[in-house]
């Protein structure tokens, strides 16, 4: 049993000076001066805030993409989140071409062995309709199928769904308990601006300018994907959410369809915090990822629409590849892969968005990554919120922290935010009632506690 004293708690969004009462991994009681029984551990959480243990719904890790495996395992990946409060993050299994349901889910599941420092759960892309129906329907390994993730691009990489295929899924999947994830770019803008822009382009400018990758997946890709999506999820009883959304007009259209249809959207630090300026600089290969970073009026926007509430969730799309593998083709842009550390960097980024005011800031922050992403994933009130019999994932956090450099990755890539500091500091981090993480470093490196979600 575990006591937790003297802490100022997020209870249901609201500051309270109770004790926390931590037993099999729940919390089982929240009064005011709890007694110490001669058995159990005790925090002292004096002069520090308690809440929930943060989730990022949307991380790329230990993993095959493209030509390039990704720079962080499951035991750095989770590392780096624990040690940042973040108690569970959602990965991605996506079935290659000759593999079973099982090959695919067996595959991902030896990596997890031992090796997770928080709690891992997977979204699914299968290869087709009929092998993601069979495995609805016949749960591998104790997999229950509640996330799908599709793509409404990257044909060339195989992962790619028309709108008719898509609207295949919706019809199959309409009133049941599973949620789509969809990257919303639409193929047909892309292919077409990229055979304009090849005929009125350079070769060499194309190859070896970061920059050009704004122009050739521009706003209006992701605003027309967006479109056609809802316009599809109107006919069917079926939950929509869209990733790492990158431009207001598409908030905006998100915004106006949540009345008539079930629909969520999470959208990822580089958009709130980075501008496609970066990509004109000498090394702007090293942040190329796909929604590209907008312009600065664009981030400001999205800011914005951040702060009011109209974003559901933050999640990082974590997708770092090492630093040889980012640069090794940099004069050749279609040859870089695609995507940005930000797991480690996550907490930090969302805590300074009103950092003045650190009990309405941890708020926002326990609301956009704790207690929304639990909902919209389908395992709150478990997890996501401190109340009695939720498990007890919990993170006691110091705001006066000394300040640091934030780390988005453990392992060779590159930070995308090497000038941003943080004095938010996790004290402590609690795992299913366990103390994990004291004074920011994990407490047993052999003896990872994370558990498959």
């Amino acid at each position: 049993m575990l006591l937790i004293r003297n802490g100022v708690v997020n209870l249901n969004q609201e500051w309270h000076k109770v004790d926390l009462l931590i037993a099999e991994g729940k919390i089982v009681r929240i009064g005011h001066t709890l007694q110490r029984a001669h058995h159990m551990d005790e925090i002292d959480a004096q002069n520090k805030f308690i809440i929930p243990g943060l989730i990022d719904m949307h991380v790329h890790v230990d993993d095959q993409i493209g030509n390039y495996y990704l720079a962080d395992t499951y035991r750095s990946g989770t590392e780096v989140a624990i040690q940042n409060g973040i108690t569970s993050f959602f990965t991605f299994i996506t079935q290659k071409e000759d593999e079973s349901n099982s090959d695919a889910i067996n595959r991902a599941m030896r990596k997890t062995d031992g090796n997770l420092f928080c709690n891992v759960g997977f979204h699914f892309t299968m290869k087709s309709l009929a092998s993601m129906v069979e495995f609805h329907k016949n749960p591998k390994d104790g997999y229950a199928c509640r996330s799908i993730k599709l793509y409404t691009t990257y044909k060339k990489a195989g992962i790619y769904t028309s709108y008719k295929q898509m609207e295949e899924y919706f019809r199959y999947f309409s009133g049941r308990q599973v949620i789509f994830l969809i990257h919303c770019e639409d193929e047909a803008v892309l292919e077409a601006i990229s055979s304009d822009f090849a005929l009125r382009t350079s070769h060499f400018e194309l190859l070896d300018n970061a920059f050009s990758h704004t122009l050739l997946r521009p706003p209006a890709a992701e605003v027309e994907a967006i479109k056609k999506v809802i316009d599809l999820a109107r006919k069917y009883d079926v939950r929509i959410h869209i990733v790492h959304v990158s431009t207001a007009e598409g908030i905006a259209l998100i915004e106006k369809a949540r009345s008539s249809i079930k629909l969520t959207c999470e959208t990822a630090p580089h958009y709130l915090c980075l501008n496609d300026e970066l990509l004109s600089e000498p090394e702007g290969n090293r942040w190329l990822c796909s929604p590209p970073l907008r312009s600065e009026q664009t981030r400001k926007d999205m800011r914005h629409l951040a702060e009011k509430g109209k974003i559901d969730a933050f999640a990082t799309d974590h997708c770092a590849f090492s630093t040889h593998d980012k640069d090794e083709n940099k004069d050749d842009i279609r040859n870089v892969p695609n995507g940005i550390a930000g797991l480690g960097s996550l907490p930090h980024h969302i805590y300074q968005m009103n950092e003045k005011d650190p009990k309405e800031s941890l708020l926002f922050m326990s609301r956009h990554l704790s207690k929304n992403p639990a909902k919209i994933l389908g395992i709150f009130p478990h997890k996501g919120i401190i109340t009695q019999n939720a498990d007890a994932d919990i993170c006691i956090v110091d705001v006066h922290g000394k300040s640091r450099n934030v780390q988005s990755s453990l392992s060779d890539t590159y930070e995308p935010y090497p000038k941003v500091k943080s004095q938010l500091h996790f004290s402590h981090v609690i795992l299913k009632g366990h103390p994990v993480v004291k004074d920011g470093k994990v407490i047993d490196m052999n003896n990872p506690k994370g558990e498959l979600l």
